[in-house]
């Protein structure tokens, strides 16, 4: 399952990388090397990762990042259509839940979910140095 999944990962990140998806910069693959289940995509020219870590029988896919956690949340939620199934790093002592994720059996969602990463979180370039206040 771990390696079927970094094999998906992998074919759509060259995707990705070879589209003209990204504003700048490319996706880029990072696995760990004890806990390898531990995968995540990221923007080398953006912000935020997007986990993706397998398990029995399905995968997790989970916001990394303050920004994309609130702006992504509501696309998500749609995605799945559903809230998220828990959050992986949690402080109950202090209040705060990050990282929510989301579990599923269906690689196409996490897919379409890398690519509205992808497409909406790549950093774009000013287009003019001159911003115009109320003119």
């Amino acid at each position: 399952n771990e390696r079927e999944i970094k094999e998906h990962l992998h074919e759509l990140i060259a995707e990705i990388n070879s589209s003209e998806m990204l504003k700048k910069g490319e996706l880029a693959f990072h696995q760990q090397k004890v806990a390898t289940g531990n995968m995540f995509v990221y923007l080398t020219k953006g912000i935020g990762r997007m986990y993706v870590q397998p398990n029995s029988s399905a995968c997790d896919v989970s916001l990394s990042g303050k920004v994309i956690e609130v702006e992504m949340y509501p696309f998500m939620r749609e995605l799945f259509e559903n809230e998220c199934d828990g959050f992986k790093q949690t402080n109950r002592n202090n209040g705060w839940f990050k990282q929510p994720f989301w579990r599923t059996a269906d690689f196409s969602k996490v897919r379409d979910a890398i690519r509205y990463y992808a497409r909406n979180y790549s950093c774009q370039e000013v287009e003019s140095g001159l911003i115009l206040f109320g003119l």
